[in-house]
């Protein structure tokens, strides 16, 4: 009994659900744009592949910086990103209560600029 109950309560919510709601397909376009500073006597080639063994394949300083700005659009100023710490964000900390040791120093990200565009069409069935 409690099974046919729970069919017809699922049919009834699809029915509900074609009749009322509608579905639409969006496409998202994100478009970020930034500059990183970084200091290659820091960040010289030992130091990369030492980075690499814990983290993700980079082979020289473009790969590495290729790591960072991905991860780097995927986290908001003054979050600490895995395997670098905290960037300075246009040369400042990106929050005044860090203390100087919570900041990557080495690392300084500028000019941040985003984009978005979004594609909205309903799909119907």
């Amino acid at each position: 009994m409690l099974i046919t109950q729970r069919q017809d309560e699922s049919e009834i919510l699809s029915r509900k659900r074609d009749e009322y709601m509608r579905t639409f397909k969006c496409t998202v376009t994100r478009d970020v744009t930034m500059d990183i500073t970084i200091d290659d006597s820091v960040w010289t080639d030992d130091e990369i592949g030492e980075w690499s063994k814990h983290f993700q394949d980079a082979d020289d300083l473009e790969e590495l910086v290729e790591r960072l700005a991905v991860m780097k659009v995927n986290h908001e100023d003054g979050d600490f990103l895995e395997g670098f710490g905290i960037p300075l964000i246009d040369g400042k900390k990106p929050y005044s209560y860090l203390k100087d040791d919570q900041i990557e120093n080495s690392i300084d990200i500028r000019n941040q600029e985003e984009s978005i565009d979004v594609d909205v069409e309903e799909i119907t069935y």
